[in-house]
């Protein structure tokens, strides 16, 4: 079976590439990847549905490869421009999207921005539990990594701190991060067996060397490293405030679905009833035996949840 055709399209000047599966007659469906991940990571799900409907999955700025970022802007209101800069491009709507960790809370936002242009959105782990929850969790669940980024992600959560503290740390952050290069290794087969070692992200070898194989380079020296800019390891403040989300997540008129693997640092037993009164149709769907990255996790599992939701 042949694999996808790769497109691309601009975004604030920026070229951003997308994995295009083909089938114009058939209905328009986006798959949108997280953070530090790329495109190619869908190619079990795309493959999959690419009978059924036409699929493409972007790359986001700074990933995979689309272009970097040259001022760091790796905001929300950029990464939404960049969706609605994509929508433009393809001419394809209303589109249902299915996105993961930071491509959902992307998605979300969007599709409160322009209603019109989603038929269905399904937001897998995009919206964590508040960060009380949070920090227990990551405690249990994740290592030393994962709890630093919590502590990091503390200081620019708006109630968690002023704005002058919050665009500090992350003028901070900039600045230690300035000028270092994407950390090397010494071959694809060693970065695979690090992501392996991630217990959290529980995947499979050939999940685990796909990823690598579609998301590193190498370097001229012989080594490899990830494609990702490593200026997206700074956290930058989230601009908009907790009841401002809510409002956007009014504004969407589809239907949305949230799923959760039951063993993610990010799980919310209380999700359904915490977000319903924000959504105007929401159906919340757990996923046991499975964490962050649920929809790998459990794929067949995640399929027939998506089959019977689109």
């Amino acid at each position: 079976m042949t694999g996808p055709v790769s497109r691309e399209f601009h975004s604030r000047g920026l070229a951003l590439r997308y994995a295009d599966w083909g089938g114009d007659t058939r209905p328009p469906l986006i798959l949108l990847h997280g953070g530090l991940d790329h495109s190619r990571g869908w190619d079990e799900l795309a493959r999959a549905l690419r009978a059924s409907h036409h699929v493409v999955a972007p790359d986001l700025r700074g990933h995979g490869d689309s272009a970097w970022s040259p001022d760091g802007d790796y905001s929300f209101a950029a990464y939404i421009s960049d969706l609605a800069a994509f929508m433009h491009h393809w001419k394809r709507g209303p589109v249902s999207i299915v996105a993961h960790s930071q491509g959902a809370n992307i998605a979300l936002r969007y599709a409160g921005i322009f209603p019109e242009t989603v038929a269905r959105l399904v937001a897998i782990e995009g919206i964590p539990p508040p960060i009380e929850i949070l920090q227990r969790q990551v405690a249990e669940r994740s290592g030393e990594r994962m709890q630093a980024w919590l502590e990091e992600r503390k200081k620019i959560l708006p109630r968690h701190a002023t704005t002058a503290a919050r665009t500090r740390a992350w003028i901070e952050q900039m600045r230690r991060l300035e000028g270092r290069r994407a950390r090397p290794y010494a071959s694809q087969q060693e970065m695979a067996e690090r992501f392996l070692e991630d217990k959290e992200k529980r995947l499979d070898r050939a999940q685990a060397e796909r990823i690598v194989h579609h998301g590193s380079r190498p370097t001229e020296d012989g080594r490899w490293v990830w494609k990702f800019d490593p200026q997206l390891n700074v956290q930058i403040p989230d601009e908009w405030q907790p009841e401002q989300l809510q409002q956007v997540w009014r504004n969407i008129t589809c239907p949305v679905m949230m799923v959760m693997g039951r063993e993610s640092w990010g799980y919310d037993a209380d999700m359904e009833s915490r977000l319903t009164p924000h959504f105007r149709s929401l159906q919340v769907a757990t996923l046991a035996a499975a964490g962050h990255w649920c929809h790998l996790n459990q794929p067949e599992a995640f399929l027939e949840l998506l089959r019977g939701f689109l």
